[in-house]
């Protein structure tokens, strides 16, 4: 992606899926920062959404986890991304 671009992410939960996604990070702030901007409405309980913009050149990782009682991840999330321009 080039600079100024965004990414929404969106990770859900069924209904019935007593884990939650945590919050989206970035590995490298430098490169792609998250917006504070307001969303249309909430994500669905166990569910999380955000917007993160490219701002300079470099590769960074976007992941989530899902946290789980007892403490269980069965699934990551993640994503690669090279920024250019």
């Amino acid at each position: 992606m080039t600079g100024c671009q965004a990414i929404l992410v969106e990770a859900l939960n069924s209904a019935t899926d007593p884990c939650h996604w945590t919050t989206v990070q970035t590995t490298d702030s430098s490169v792609m920062t998250l917006l504070p901007i307001p969303l249309p409405g909430l994500p669905p309980p166990g569910g999380t959404l955000k917007v993160y913009a490219a701002i300079s050149s470099g590769q960074a990782m976007l992941t989530s986890t899902p946290s789980c009682p007892g403490g269980s991840t069965e699934q990551n999330w993640s994503v690669s991304v090279d920024v250019t321009g």
